[in-house]
This record gives structure tokens, sequence and C-alpha cells, in this order.
């Protein structure tokens, strides 16, 4: 009776390590950068099923996999969110994002292509990924700071598109119409990590960076409201 005691004992440590030794290989598999190369959409509604709808991805969309963070970069310029992750049951990643809260993928390899499925509400969204061997500095970079700005020092024009509301002017002044972002006027801003202190006739007004996409730059300007705290976002066009 002694014996098959310790023979289950050593069973089920076996099974134990055999599970952990799983999740492990989950992890290690899937660290590293992944580049997209295929999108699926797929939105229910409660008339019909519409056909997954392939769309081109962005050509510098990157998931990057570190031991216990996930991030999405438009490499090299900026990451769009990071946050932390954790696999479940060798099939799922519980992605709890600083930016954009809690999601779920369902994850399986094809050969070597690794298939992320996300499932939000009534939209599916299939995201095919192969592994990318690119600068891991700069995935350092944009990690920590988010931003690599050497890639925005231009000129940059406010765009007609930009809804800023004028009737906010006396909350928050005047915007710079054009931002003079090039090397020989590094003199008048200067960058920490994602803000953009930038100086307009002896005032100082300080940007967060927010997104930009091949000729726009997406700037929002946080301050302090009489009530609340408010965020503006104005948009500037590549000059």
């Amino acid at each position: 009776m002694i014996y098959l005691k310790v023979i289950a004992r050593g069973v089920l440590i076996l099974i134990g390590l055999s599970f952990l030794s799983c999740k492990d290989n989950s992890s290690q598999l899937i660290e590293g950068t992944w580049k997209v190369v295929k999108e699926e959409n797929l939105l229910i509604s409660l008339v019909d099923i519409m056909s997954p709808v392939e769309r081109h991805p962005n050509e510098y969309n990157y998931y990057t996999f570190f031991k216990d963070s996930m991030m999405l970069s438009h490499y090299p310029f900026y990451n769009g969110y990071l946050g932390k992750y954790r696999i479940v049951d060798e099939q799922e990643i519980i992605n709890q994002s600083s930016f954009d809260g809690t999601q779920l993928f369902s994850m399986r390899f094809s050969g070597d292509t690794l298939i992320l499925k996300s499932r939000r509400a009534k939209h599916y969204e299939d995201l095919y990924l192969l592994k990318a061997n690119i600068d891991k500095n700069q995935i350092d970079l944009l990690k920590s700071s988010r931003v690599d700005w050497k890639y925005f020092q231009k000129k940059w024009n406010l765009s007609d598109e930009d809804n800023y509301d004028p009737s906010l002017k006396h909350e928050i002044g005047e915007f710079p119409v054009e931002l003079n972002l090039t090397i020989e006027n590094s003199s008048n801003y200067n960058f920490d990590k994602d803000i953009l202190n930038y100086w307009e006739n002896d005032s100082l007004i300080q940007f967060r960076f927010f997104s930009t996409n091949s000729d726009k730059i997406y700037l929002s300007l946080e301050h302090v409201c009489d009530i609340q705290d408010c965020r503006y976002t104005r948009t500037y066009i590549e000059n």
C-alpha cells in the first residue's frame, strides 16, 4: 500500500511538471516579434453572418511578446499599446492592455504562422503573423519610450481636418499653425518619451503623441481644466 501511494504521488508530480512545461513551451514559442501579414474580419449582425473580409494589413504592424508583456508596434515609429498577457491552457492569450482594456485571443500555429483570433462582441478578427527578424534595440526603445521622434523631425501644418472647437481658445490658448520639429529648430522643442514640449512665442505647449498614419501626426494636448482633466486632439499634416 505504501508503495502504491509513493507511485501515485510520483505520477501526480510528473503530470504537474508536464503541465508547467507545456505552458513554458507555449510562452517560448511566441516570444519575439511577429509581423502581421494577413487580417480577416467577420461581423455578426442580428439578421445575418457576413462572410469574412480580408483586409490588407498595415505594413508597419508588429506584435512583440516579451516574457510578461505584449506590444503592438507601428515599427519603427511608435508602439500602439503595451500590456501584460498570460497564456491559458496553451491556446488562449489574455491581454491586459494599458490602452485598450482586456482582450482575449485564441492562438494556434499553422506551420510557421501564428494565428490569433480576437473576439469582441459581434466583431471577429483573425490575424496571421510570421516571425520577424528586425532590430531588437529599436523594439526595446519603443517599449521604453513609446515613440522614436527622429522619424517626425520635420515640419507639420495644422490639418484642415482638425476638429478643434474655437470656443475653447479662452481655456487653452492658441495653437501653432505649424510645428517646426526640424533639427535646426531643436532649441524650441524637446521630447520626454511620448511628450512633446514645444515653445511658441515664449509659451510652452505640451503635447502627448497620439497616433499617426503615412502623412499625418495626431497629438493630444492634456491640461487641467477647472473641473476635470481634459484632452484635446490636434491633427497636423506633413508639410
